[in-house]
C-alpha cells in the first residue's frame, strides 16, 4: 500500500502528460520568410482539420491522406493562402465553391477524372494535374487562367485534346503531356502560346506532328518528343525540316537531367528521324507530294473530269510509287501523268 501511495502521484502525472500531448494540433506550422506554412501530411485525414490550421496560413500541405472531397469554402478565411497542396489523397472531386486568391495548386496524383472547373481561381500562376485519371481535355477546362505559367497533365489518359483547350493561356511559359494516350494533335493546338519556353510530348502514341504546328513559337527553349512510335515517310517532311532547323531545342530526360538531344526522335522502325531520308519525298511540304497537290488546288480539282480522267493523282502514297504499291503503273507513267495533269491546271 506504501508503494502505491508513492507510484500513484507519477502515474497521474504521466497520464496529464499523455493527455496534453494527443490533444495537441497534429498539423505543424512554422514561419518561413514570412510566409506562415502549415502541414498536416499522412495523418489519414479524410477531412480538411480547420481547427488545427491558423487563419495566417499562406502555405498549405495537406498531402498523404485520405482526402476524397475537398472545396474552396473551406479555406475562405485564410486570407493570406496562396500555395495549396492536395497531392497524394483519393481526391475524385474538386469544387472552387469560392474564390481564394491561391497562386499554385498541386492536385498530382489523385483520382481525378476530368479538370476541374478553376476560372475563379483567376491568381493561378502554377497547376499541377499530373498522375490523374484525366481522358480529354475540353475548350472550357482551363478558362480565365490568363495568369498561369506552369501547368502539368503528365501521366494522366488523355487520348484526345481539344484544339481551343489552351486558348485563354497566354502566359504559359511551361506544359507537359508526356505519358499519356495522345495519337493526333489539332494544327492550332498550341499556336498561341507564344511566351511556351518548355514543352513535352514524351511518351505518347503519336505517329505525327502537323504542319505548322510550331511555327510562330520562337521562345521554345526545351521541347521532349521522345518514345512515341513515329511513322517517318513524306507526311513528316515539315516536322523533320523543323527537327533539323531546331535540333538544338530538342531533348530528352536522362535520369531527370534534360539533356540535348536531336536524334531522341525516333522513327518506330528504328532511325532517328534526324537521318531519315526524304529525297523521293516531291514537293517541299509534308503529307507526300501528290497529295499535296490536292490541298494546294482543291477549287481546281473539284473539275470531276479532271480527277477522273487522270484518278492516279487521288492515291494517298507517302513515297514515290512502284509496281507493287500501284499496280499497272510505272513510276514514269505516274511521274508523267502528274506533269501532264500539272501542265492542264496551269495552262
Amino acid at each position: 500500500m506504501a508503494i502505491m501511495n508513492l507510484v500513484l502521484p507519477y502515474m497521474l502525472v504521466g497520464l496529464l502528460f499523455a493527455s496534453k500531448v494527443f490533444s495537441q494540433s497534429s498539423c505543424v506550422t512554422k514561419k518561413d520568410k514570412n510566409m506562415q506554412e502549415t502541414s498536416c501530411v499522412h495523418l489519414g485525414l479524410t477531412d480538411v482539420p480547420l481547427k488545427e490550421i491558423p487563419p495566417d496560413t499562406a502555405v498549405l500541405v495537406l498531402s498523404f491522406n485520405a482526402l476524397k472531397a475537398v472545396s474552396t469554402s473551406s479555406f475562405k478565411n485564410m486570407r493570406k493562402l496562396v500555395r495549396l497542396d492536395l497531392s497524394d489523397n483519393s481526391l475524385t472531386s474538386f469544387q472552387v465553391d469560392f474564390p481564394v486568391m491561391l497562386q499554385e495548386l498541386i492536385l498530382a496524383n489523385n483520382s481525378l477524372k476530368s479538370v476541374p472547373d478553376l476560372s475563379r481561381l483567376s491568381s493561378l500562376t502554377k497547376l499541377d494535374l499530373s498522375n490523374n485519371h484525366i481522358s480529354s481535355l475540353q475548350d472550357t477546362d482551363f478558362k480565365g487562367l490568363k495568369k498561369l505559367k506552369s501547368l502539368e497533365l503528365q501521366k494522366n489518359r488523355i487520348d484526345s485534346v481539344s484544339e481551343k483547350a489552351f486558348r485563354d493561356l497566354s502566359s504559359l511559359n511551361h506544359l507537359d503531356l508526356s505519358h499519356n494516350q495522345l495519337w493526333q494533335l489539332p494544327n492550332v493546338l498550341i499556336s498561341e502560346l507564344v511566351q511556351l519556353g518548355s514543352f513535352s510530348l514524351m511518351g505518347n502514341r503519336l505517329t505525327n506532328i502537323p504542319d505548322s504546328f510550331f511555327d510562330g513559337l520562337d521562345s521554345l527553349e526545351k521541347v521532349y518528343l521522345d518514345k512515341n512510335p513515329w511513322i517517318c515517310n513524306c507526311a513528316l517532311h515539315y516536322f523533320k525540316e523543323w527537327l533539323v532547323d531546331n535540333a538544338y531545342n530538342v531533348y530528352h530526360l536522362a535520369n531527370g537531367i534534360p539533356v540535348n538531344d536531336e536524334l531522341s526522335v525516333v522513327c518506330a522502325g528504328g532511325t532517328p528521324l534526324y537521318n531519315y531520308h526524304m529525297d523521293t519525298c516531291l514537293g517541299n511540304e509534308g503529307g507526300g507530294g501528290h497529295k499535296n497537290i490536292m490541298l494546294k488546288l482543291p477549287n481546281v480539282l473539284k473539275d470531276n473530269s479532271l480527277v477522273s480522267e487522270f484518278p492516279i493523282i487521288m492515291e494517298e502514297t507517302s513515297t514515290v510509287p512502284n509496281s507493287e504499291t500501284i499496280p499497272n503503273a510505272s513510276i514514269d507513267t505516274w511521274v508523267i501523268t502528274i506533269a501532264v495533269v500539272m501542265d492542264k491546271l496551269y495552262s
